[in-house]
């Protein structure tokens, strides 16, 4: 019982600490300005990089879900995170020259909204191919069309 609780703390400070380099990073990172300019936003829900849609306040319940039953799930709340650590710098380590290129402005650099738009579909053309960035071009006029119609 004693290791499951002590789990249980292990696994509520990691989540303190990444809710609070969660909101750290919404206010002051320049990828997530970056981002706001073309109407996304860095996601709360663990696996979800970013959205086009809804409020933080909406998916603040279903974020804080996923932690309250990682923390009730002890060492597995402490394992998880570390293994979304490693495979976040893997991911990193091995991607092409021109992906930490793009990564590193979109990171570094205060870009304008076109900037942004074109870097992002860079990434798109470079990880999914050609047509798969025709598909997001579409969808992607079609939500600015409903959101500029509301």
């Amino acid at each position: 019982m004693t290791l499951y609780l002590i789990g249980v703390g292990v696994s509520l400070c990691f989540t303190v600490v990444r809710y609070a380099h969660a909101v750290l990073v919404r206010t002051f990172s320049t990828y997530h300005l970056n981002l706001r300019k073309i109407g996304v936003r860095l996601s709360f829900i663990p696996g979800v990089s970013w959205t086009r849609t809804g409020e933080w306040r909406e998916e603040l319940p279903v974020a804080l879900f996923f932690s309250a039953v990682l923390v009730a799930l002890s060492w597995i709340g402490v394992v998880l995170p570390l293994i979304e650590g490693v495979a976040s710098w893997w991911k990193r380590m091995t991607m092409p020259p021109r992906l930490k290129e793009i990564d590193w402005r979109m990171h570094n650099v205060d870009l304008d909204a076109a900037e942004v738009e074109r870097l992002d579909f860079e990434i798109i053309e470079l990880t999914l191919g050609a047509e798969a960035a025709a598909r997001v071009r579409a969808d992607l006029a079609e939500w600015k069309s409903a959101r500029a119609n509301r």
